[in-house]
């Protein structure tokens, strides 16, 4: 296992040699987030689809990089969410609870502009470049967020397994890297475990919702 130094040295190379592909992944947010403005409702299983590719993104860049282990973990977490979202209902996607609606909204902006390892100066680099999309914590704050923003997309196994995700990297950022800020995840994912918990079914439908019946 390298050393924490080699895995931070790693991440800053990361976030300015793949700039341009979190700029990328940046734009496409703030074009899904006008489309949600604007009034589209995607379906559970569209979104819960479409929030693992982010982690898809982070798997190549860490094999790219010459990261296995968060190659393949990534990895197999966007394989595992999105075979759990496939089989989710085309009913669209509900709000949270209000104070999950603001936890899933700080959490996407925390994610947007997550402020370590971008070492620019600009707040255009941070808020345009962040390395969302690159590297794992931001990406699973991201994450996190989505779910609780989106009533966990209507999937308990889905959100625990996030949940579960953002914990284990934001608790090894926290104590082993010492990346203080990846407190945020931690909280956020625990946020996550319990609405998951109290508020989801065990098992989410996986058939079709017919048209008529949503709002």
């Amino acid at each position: 296992m390298p050393a924490p130094a080699e895995v931070l040295a790693s991440s800053e190379a990361i976030a300015k040699e793949a700039f341009a592909l979190a700029v990328v992944w940046h734009a496409a947010v703030a074009f899904f987030v006008f489309g949600l403005a604007l009034g589209a409702r995607p379906s559970r299983r569209a979104a819960a689809v479409l929030a693992a590719l982010p982690l898809a993104s982070v798997s190549a860049v860490a094999f790219a990089f010459g990261n296995p282990f968060n190659g393949v973990v990534c990895g197999g977490l966007a394989v595992a969410l999105t075979i759990v979202g496939a089989r989710l209902d085309d009913g669209r996607v509900r709000g949270g609870p209000g104070w999950a609606v603001i936890a899933g909204i700080l959490m996407m902006a925390f994610a947007w502009s997550y402020p370590e390892f971008v070492r620019s100066r600009s707040a255009w680099a941070h808020l345009v470049g962040a390395p969302f999309g690159l590297l794992p914590c931001p990406t699973l704050s991201f994450l996190v967020g989505a779910a609780l923003l989106g009533g966990g997309f209507g999937s308990r196994p889905w959100s625990l397994v996030a949940a579960a995700a953002g914990l284990l990297y934001g608790l090894t950022g926290i104590f082993w890297l010492q990346v203080r800020i990846d407190l945020v995840l931690v909280a956020g994912s625990l946020l996550l475990a319990v609405a998951a918990i109290v508020a989801l079914p065990s098992r989410a439908p996986h058939h079709a919702m017919p048209t008529a019946l949503l709002p």
